[in-house]
């Protein structure tokens, strides 16, 4: 039994100790409706990847990325192709569903301004904001 207790520290401290350099901040998981306790770097990871993936809609080049939302243990991904009435963009949402969207040139600069604003909120563990969700869900630009 001592043997195991012993074991079990020594996991615990090297499982600490793979953070200890890394600092870490409660953020707001608005998926879970709970803040959490999560390491900076990570969701600093998050924010850029959410920043990248605004400035690829902005521009509506052919591309395509994603990122593993680790607050959640759920993977986003997504595909971009310019079309010749508009930006075509796939993407797999966290629920696994498809969603498939052809967004008119007008709308992508709004949208990628609300994508650009959720990554500076820090919220980016969380779902789609209002506007997001407008434009994906109640627009008619998605199915």
């Amino acid at each position: 039994m001592k043997g195991k207790f012993i074991l079990f520290l020594s996991l615990a401290t090297l499982s600490l100790g793979a953070f200890a350099g890394e600092g870490f901040k409660e953020y707001s998981v608005n998926v879970l409706d709970m803040p959490q306790t999560l390491p900076v770097s990570k969701v600093s990871d998050m924010q850029n990847s959410l920043a990248a993936f605004a400035e690829n809609v902005k521009s509506c080049i052919t591309t395509s990325g994603g990122w593993e939302n680790f607050a959640i243990e759920r993977n986003f991904s997504y595909s971009i192709n310019q079309t010749s009435v508009g930006c075509k963009l796939d993407m797999l949402l966290y629920s696994g569903a498809p969603l498939s969207c052809l967004l008119p040139k007008q709308v992508l600069n709004d949208l990628a301004s609300a994508i650009n604003d959720r990554a500076d909120s820090g919220d980016v563990m969380g779902d789609f904001s209002e506007h997001e969700r407008q434009v994906f869900f109640e627009s008619g630009y998605c199915d």
